[in-house]
């Protein structure tokens, strides 16, 4: 196969020779993890089952991703892609990559080419996150990133509403009724993936936040490498409409990725002891030994100090928390 070629929730980035036949060091999208896949084959050579491995550990081994073989489907144009005469092959090549392949880091992201800038969902205007390489936390590592669609602002309360009615979900407590144009606060991060599900989209990762916040360059602020507190909500006292600070928006146009509210990532946590001890006397029922903790994201309009740090760190809450400083935002495959 030729590299890199996703497949289900991995972009396999690179062929590592440890021994098992078709491994590969990749990216899980949903998480942002780096991790190793085997890859098996049906009898044209097709993909159709990939075990996730433990990176510096045997082969361990949960199946994470299935896709059913069909006479004259998906292997009929694999086996095209490597065989036939020379015509044929390059035509099968283009219909291939076309259908099966996201291009190369260093290649014209011919996906985002084809997508538009912005579109309109249950969640309002999302703007695109072309496919390509960029730098991520506080070391700018280089990572890849296929395309994806992120929410130009905070979900807000009028968003959130219509979600509420629609699906019969109860608002969150304190409820703003009549600032609808704000984004909506003391949502859990299951009441998040609800309104994320109802609305066809997910709750970012980490990685795809980041990338969304600091652009490819890894920037330390939305707008660039300088701290301008007019640019953000960052010791306020208060929150503001969802899309304040327009000055403030980030390389793909997404606005107040830092300050206003903080967000729910898609990224779980193990919380130190001292957020145990702190969260202890926070919640009710008592907090359980397999309580999910998620990251959360960007600062908020309570957040003390304007600092890069709010690019890429996170503090961690359980998923049941809900607080009047955190909302969300949602983002999509671009296809």
């Amino acid at each position: 196969m030729e590299l890199p070629v996703r497949f289900g929730k991995y972009l396999l980035e690179e062929s590592i020779d440890d021994g098992e036949a078709a491994t590969y060091r990749a990216l899980d999208t949903e998480t942002g993890r780096t991790v190793m896949v085997k890859v098996q084959t049906d009898e044209w050579g097709d993909p159709v089952e990939a075990t996730e491995m433990a990176l510096a550990a045997p082969p361990g081994l949960r199946i994470v991703s299935r896709k059913p073989v069909r006479p004259g489907g998906s292997g009929f144009r694999w086996k095209w892609a490597v065989a036939g005469a020379a015509v044929a092959a390059a035509l099968a090549l283009i219909v291939v990559a076309a259908v099966h392949f996201w291009p190369k880091p260093n290649a014209a992201p011919a996906a985002a080419i084809a997508s538009a800038a912005t579109i309109l969902t249950p969640s309002g205007a999302m703007v695109l996150v072309p496919a390509g390489a960029f730098l991520f936390g506080e070391a700018r590592q280089q990572a890849w990133m296929p395309a994806f669609y992120i929410d130009k602002t905070e979900v807000t309360n009028a968003d959130y509403a219509a979600f509420c009615k629609a699906s019969a979900h109860p608002l969150p407590p304190d409820f703003p009724p009549e600032e609808p144009d704000y984004p909506v606060v003391n949502v859990s991060m299951l009441d998040a993936k609800a309104f994320a599900a109802w609305a066809g989209q997910r709750i970012p990762s980490g990685r795809e936040w980041e990338k969304a916040a600091r652009g490819d360059k890894g920037q330390a602020f939305p707008w660039g490498d300088q701290p301008d507190r007019s640019r953000t909500n960052i010791g306020l006292v208060t929150m503001l409409p969802a899309d304040a600070f327009p000055k403030g928006a980030s390389p793909y146009g997404a606005l107040q990725m830092i300050g206003n509210a903080w967000e729910w990532v898609n990224d779980t946590r193990t919380p130190t002891p001292q957020e145990l001890e702190d969260f202890a006397h926070r919640v009710n029922p008592p907090l359980a030994s397999d309580e999910l903790w998620y990251a959360v994201q960007g600062g908020g309009f309570d957040s003390p100090q304007l600092t890069p740090l709010l690019m890429w760190d996170a503090k961690t809450a359980p998923e049941r928390w809900q607080s009047n400083d955190i909302g969300f935002r949602c983002v999509k495959d671009a296809r």
